[in-house]
């Protein structure tokens, strides 16, 4: 759905006409103003330092996200400091397509230069992170719960892996197993 799909189809489906018109002129505007202004998910404590360990390691790092308006999610990126340490962003509404379709993961993985079966995805829904990182064929993903959790169509899928904190993830990578 486009931004001007949302504010004409879904939000001001039954507004006058001038008023559809209006929101349809600054509909991506809008659409960043409404993603940063709704994210319920403020970063977690150990984020920048868990990014900064793996930059530390080697290991590159991105974001794939189901989001209205990626400019809104790059804008909190830069706030909290993350974009430094990220190869990768990948947001549902340029890439036009959404979790848990494969081919968002794949585009993170190019951007990233590595091989869907050498990554690690962590995400908080099991309908569109876990099974999209199963079909995507992705070597290892972790649930971190939220609010979001369990909210979806739980769709049958399970992780390798359920992590409280992002830090969890350096404790993993460090296991025999990893």
């Amino acid at each position: 759905m486009t931004h001007r799909e949302f504010w004409e189809e879904l939000v001001g489906a039954d507004w006058p006409a001038p008023a559809r018109a209006t929101v349809a002129d600054h509909a991506t505007e809008l659409c960043k103003r409404l993603d940063v202004a709704t994210k319920d998910r403020p970063a977690k404590a150990d984020s920048l330092e868990m990014l900064r360990a793996l930059r530390g390691r080697g290991l590159r790092a991105g974001i794939v996200s189901n989001a209205l308006c990626g400019a809104g999610s790059r804008e909190l990126v830069r706030l909290y400091g993350f974009e430094p340490y990220l190869g990768a962003q990948v947001y549902s509404d340029e890439a036009g397509v959404r979790k848990p379709n494969p081919e968002i993961f794949e585009g993170a993985a190019r951007l990233l230069g590595v091989e869907l079966s050498r990554c690690w995805y962590v995400g908080d829904t099991i309908d569109r992170d876990v099974l999209g990182g199963r079909r995507a064929g992705i070597a290892k993903v972790l649930l971190m719960p939220s609010s979001h959790t369990g909210r979806g169509n739980d769709a049958v899928a399970e992780p390798d892996a359920v992590i409280q904190r992002p830090s969890d993830v350096l404790t993993l990578l460090s296991s025999p197993t990893a």
